[in-house]
Formats: structure tokens, C-alpha cells, sequence
């Protein structure tokens, strides 16, 4: 987090607090998490995320579920 006009580090509680409910809300409406630059003039703050994690389930296939109405042996 920086200041939107300085740029120097902002280390609020309020900010860190503002900064979690912010990434939560990006993922819950457009299902990917926020990355890059947010800036938030209102608070004149900016949020800068980075890559999100890896899940696990991605490119191994270990942690795949069984899909539904498949054929299964039996």
C-alpha cells in the first residue's frame, strides 16, 4: 500500500483491514484475485497486489474430482 500522491509506503491496521475486505470482494465478483495496481482516490491510497497462489488442483490432476454421470469401473 503507498500513498496515491507520494507514493511512500501507507502501514495502517485500518489500510491492511481495507486491503483484505478489498481482495475478497474483487475474487467474490470477477472470480479471479485482483492483481497490479488498485488505485483507491477516495482513500488516497494505492493497493498493489501480486500474483495470486497456485492451487493445488492445477496441472497435476492428483486432487481431481470424479466428474458426475461418468463411467466409473466397477
Amino acid at each position: 500500500m503507498s500513498d496515491l500522491e507520494t507514493g511512500a509506503p501507507l502501514e495502517t491496521l485500518e489500510l491492511h483491514v481495507l486491503a483484505r475486505a478489498y481482495y475478497a470482494a474483487w475474487l467474490a465478483v470477477h472470480g479471479v484475485a485482483p492483481q497490479k495496481r488498485h488505485p483507491l482516490p477516495m482513500f488516497n491510497a494505492t493497493f498493489e497486489f501480486g500474483e495470486p497462489p497456485a492451487t493445488p488442483a492445477q496441472g497435476d490432476g492428483k486432487h481431481a474430482r470424479p466428474r458426475a454421470g461418468g463411467s466409473a469401473a466397477r
